[in-house]
């Protein structure tokens, strides 16, 4: 399971399929994500994406992403 805004790029190239969960009822899920890291810390590529993103579509945030 990941946010579908995450990759809608690839959906809409088709190098990944949404499943239609319509046969699984329960399946609106929450998933709650935190993200800690050191001040001033720098972070291999993927690792400062991945957070980038996370505090792009935070829903609720406790303090600022910078």
């Amino acid at each position: 399971t990941v946010p579908r805004q995450l990759v809608l790029d690839e959906i809409a190239s088709g190098e990944l399929v949404e499943l239609d969960m319509g046969a699984y009822p329960f399946t609106d899920w929450s998933v709650n994500v935190d993200v800690l890291w050191r001040r001033g810390r720098r972070f291999p590529p993927v690792q400062e994406w991945l957070r980038l993103q996370l505090c792009r579509y935070r829903v609720h945030e406790v303090e600022r992403c910078e």
